[in-house]
């Protein structure tokens, strides 16, 4: 069946490119928008327990999404596609903008995206698949007398049970299963898999079947997870014979009933029902590869033969597309195209064979066989070669192909291909119009080019590449390293994206979605088990539009994920009812029409079950660590690079884009290629993990103030939130503990930000000279603090002197309060480390109550005054690895600053 079905693909393939070669076009007049040829049927997925809908240009639009290179075999060994300069590489670096930021981004305004790299990190992964019930988990079957799952015709998923090798095609070892579909209730049956999950952690779920004649548009699936259950309608009309990613949740370890997949017969349609195969998580690379030996038939024709090979070692992430493309379905006569030599062409020309394989019989690529997904829009992320001697941005540069092979100016839908060129324009003046007013920077615009790039011009829909920036380049790097710089990079090319998808649509200018929320607070309400939640919409001075008009409430508890969430109505503030006992998370982002916001940092809280008794003190958590950042960086007439050894900076959520050390930093060897160029990087940090700014420290500090031994409630407030309460709100607070994380202003942030602010500094000193009791803790209480004024604070409210700062790459623990306290010190996937922290020393009437080491400088000082007291850490507390010294560590904490308390 399936070299029937590849014969077909060929001959429809052969007869289109020969049409348009015979200039057959010219009687169809090009068309500048998709007219009535517009796909108009059910997505390829939705989310149907998502308490709203998204009703934007992009709702249910389907994109073609590409993070450009990755890790591939070139004939002999593993390496990247681009060089590794300035601590990272193109490979590596395009995929740090496409998948934290850019698909979100788009799915949040409706639209489904299929990447040709694996977009989860997560090394972990599980395959439940109905050939090997019990391998990696179960996969069940429910019957009624009516229905029965069988055996299809066609072939299905079979996970391998070692590595792959170039020509092991996974979607036609193994088979797959169906079921005729109803809408009566009482004959529903099931099919369920439940993995067995390595490690507790957030798995992306994919599911896979076959699309089978008479397949109904709106299969069933439940995804069961730490947060409740998420369901999703699929059309398996389309997309069969490859994994469609429903979402990303939290899985606990082990197999259990709160961790699986569920799909049912149940539809509102005539037809059946398929299963597959279901993956949990992206995994670790799988396709092996080897040098082929080659012999020769009679005929002149070739056979090659593999011998055992080498995987790449990584997460499948950090892949070249050659290698997902393989492990999502594409025929080995598409991905495998020169067997003898490496694989760098077949990467290339594999994300645009993945994309038409699987668009070819849509509206939008018609009379090509394929499965049928409407990809109506493709984009490349890239990032190119050069530099400016005397210094500046390279800025941005997009590519079109206005012209294919055989010399037609038309899409196989009839659209004028010179839409791709105004889709590149208008991509490439957005990111350099938003880059200059957002960063107050000369962002050129190089150019729009028409030129014959295979990324652009062999797929059959509209495609652009955009060469964000030089990754040659310094001043290009100081930018792309920074978390910032990638939102709102990615958010121009979202909009740009947006805005094309309308135009293509003949629809009127589209709604931009609104900033996350700012000034978050979640504070106990005096007297009632309720909590108020306020918070404020962010303007965005680039674009009118993206103006909230709802916003949606997500929470959990402390051993859950995130529900569905809840809207407000349009409201800025809600009461919440608490059980006394629980910790809450909460979460707020924005809505519009144009979809919904990145969420806002989670708060937490708490109410003590001794809370109606009166017999509780409550602690007010601050989160002061919003600090995203880019490495340190060294500009001198004979050195110029980045530092990641000084301060590799803070990445957003985690980030695995560093390949190493910069060890090359002369600016006289700028352009040069290969060791001896600038920017030349190691490798000691190739595919690692690197855990930044989660913005989880309220909740770990909220959990030791729980589990210190006092009875204790607990409110929470973001820093800007904090800035505007005032010193009478403050009152009611037994202990304000500040988080300020790795919060510090230094010349290598693009935004700025403060340890302790003159707002905090102000509330601060007269939360205390009410007799308010002070928890701080950070990596740079003292160090940021450089003016007379500040220093002052230090002196006068905290009762520190600051000594220096010490580098604790060596150092296994902090001593103190009687406590040997282990720390991450060094970088790692599950918490921002603490490699560098401030010695404090105690001022007049203070002590030094933590040091480094045993007998070491001085990390923390207390102060006992006659009402108030103060305790200053610094390193920061979240830092402590384990949760039990977490919570003895804070019960001494609370001991001392209490022990004076009314």
């Amino acid at each position: 069946m399936f070299f029937r079905f590849l014969l077909t693909f060929l001959i429809s393939l052969v007869a289109v490119c020969s049409t348009f070669a015979q200039g057959t076009t010219a009687t169809t007049p090009a068309q500048k928008s998709w007219g009535e040829n517009k796909y108009q049927g059910a997505p390829w997925k939705t989310n149907i327990s998502r308490p709203y809908v998204v009703q934007t240009s992009l709702t249910n639009k389907h994109l073609f999404v590409s993070p450009s290179h990755g890790r591939y075999y070139n004939g002999e060994y593993w390496r990247w596609q681009r060089p590794q300069i300035f601590c990272t590489s193109e490979d590596l670096l395009t995929q740090s903008f496409v998948f934290p930021y850019l698909i979100p981004m788009l799915e949040n305004a409706g639209a489904i995206v299929f990447s040709p790299r694996e977009r989860d990190p997560q090394p972990n992964e599980a395959v439940v698949d109905n050939d090997q019930p019990g391998r990696f988990g179960s996969y069940e079957e429910e019957n009624s007398p009516r229905y029965t799952w069988t055996t299809a015709q066609t072939k299905g998923f079979s996970m391998p049970l070692t590595t792959m090798n170039a020509t092991y095609m996974p979607f036609e070892k193994g088979t797959s299963r169906f079921v005729q579909a109803t809408h009566r209730e009482t004959e529903i049956v099931k099919a369920t898999w439940t993995p067995t999950i390595p490690k507790s952690g957030r798995y992306a779920v994919y599911v896979s079947y076959p699309s089978l004649e008479n397949a109904i548009p709106d299969a069933r699936y439940t995804v069961f997870h730490s947060g409740g259950q998420t369901t999703f309608t699929v059309n398996q009309q389309m997309g069969g014979g490859t994994w469609l990613y429903l979402g990303s949740f939290l899985f606990q370890e082990g197999k259990n009933a709160e961790g699986r997949v569920m799909l049912s017969n149940y539809s509102q349609h005539k037809g059946v029902v398929s299963a597959d195969a279901v993956r949990f998580g992206g995994g670790m690379a799988l396709i092996e590869r080897s040098m082929p030996e080659v012999t020769i038939n009679e005929d002149s024709t070739k056979n090659f033969h593999y011998g055992q090979g080498i995987t790449s070692g990584l997460r499948r992430q950090l892949e070249a597309a050659r290698y997902y493309a393989q492990w999502s379905g594409l025929p080995d006569t598409l991905y495998n195209l020169n067997p003898e030599t490496a694989d760098y062409d077949d990467d290339i020309r594999s994300r645009s064979h993945l994309l038409n394989f699987l668009g070819g019989g849509s509206v939008y690529i018609p009379d090509t066989v394929g499965q049928k997904v409407p990809f109506e829009l493709a984009f490349a992320l890239h990032t190119d070669a050069g530099f400016l001697r005397k210094g500046g941005v390279y800025g941005s540069l997009g590519i079109a192909t206005t012209t294919d092979p055989n010399g037609s100016t038309i899409y196989r839908s009839g659209l004028d291909r010179k839409v791709s060129y105004d889709y590149a324009r208008r991509v490439t003046s957005t990111v350099a119009s938003d880059m200059a007013k957002l960063f107050k920077t000369s962002w050129p615009l190089r150019d729009v080019l028409d030129r014959n790039y295979g990324e652009t011009r062999m797929p059959n829909v509209p495609s652009t590449i955009l060469e964000l920036l030089a990754h040659q380049n310094f001043n290009d790097m100081v930018y792309a390293h920074d978390p910032n710089f990638k939102f709102h990079a990615s958010r121009a090319i979202y909009k740009s994206i947006l805005r094309q998808v309308a135009e293509n649509n003949n629809q009127p200018s589209p709604v931009v979605q609104p900033l996350p929320v700012k000034a978050f607070s979640a504070r106990l309400r005096p007297g009632k088990k309720q909590v108020r939640l306020t918070w404020q919409p962010t303007n965005d001075p680039l674009e009118a539009s993206a103006t909230p008009t709802d916003y949606i409430v997500y929470s959990r508890t402390s051993d859950s994920d995130f529900d569905q969430g809840h809207l407000t109505k349009g409201k800025k503030s809600i009461t919440l009812a608490l059980k006394p006992g629980k910790h809450y998370i909460f979460r707020v982002a924005a809505i519009n029409a144009g979809g919904e916001s990145f969420p806002s940092q989670p708060l937490s809280i708490y109410l003590s079950p001794s809370h109606e008794k009166g017999g509780d003190k409550e602690v007010l958590v601050v989160n002061a660590f919003n600090r995203l950042s880019g490495p340190a960086r060294v500009e001198s007439p004979d050195s110029l690079g980045f530092l990641l050894n000084e301060d590799l900076g803070v990445p957003f959520e985690y980030s695995t884009a560093f390949c190493g050390e910069q060890v090359h930093f002369s600016p006289l060897d700028m352009g040069k290629e290969g060791p001896g160029s600038l920017g030349h990087s190691s490798s000691e940090l190739v595919g690692h993990l690197i855990a930044g700014n989660r913005f989880d420290g309220v909740e770990i500090h909220t959990d030791a103030l729980i589990e210190s031994g006092h009875q204790v409630s607990v409110s929470s407030v973001s820093s800007d939130a904090f800035a505007e309460m005032t010193s009478s709100e403050l009152s009611q607070y037994s202990v304000i503990d500040y988080v300020a994380g790795l919060e510090r202003d230094v010349p290598h942030n693009l935004l700025p930000y403060k340890a302790i602010p003159l707002a905090a500094q102000n509330l601060l000193a007269s939360y205390q000279q009410h007799g308010g009791k002070l928890f701080v803790s950070g990596s740079f209480i003292g160090s940021d603090m450089k003016t007379k004024t500040e220093r002052d604070f230090l002196r006068r409210v905290l009762h520190v002197e600051h000594e220096g700062s010490v580098r604790n790459d060596f150092l296994s623990a902090f001593h103190g309060l009687r406590l040997q306290l282990p720390f991450y010190n060094q970088h790692n996937s599950e918490h921002f480390p603490c490699p560098q922290t401030d010695v404090l020393a105690p001022s007049e009437g203070a002590f030094s109550a933590f040091s480094y080491g045993e007998g070491g400088f001085s990390a923390g000082v207390a102060y006992q005054g006659k009402e108030s007291n103060t305790l200053t850490l610094g390193f920061p507390f979240e830092c402590l690895i384990n949760r039990r010294d977490r919570s003895q560590a804070m019960g001494a904490v609370l001991n001392f600053l209490l022990q004076n308390s009314k």
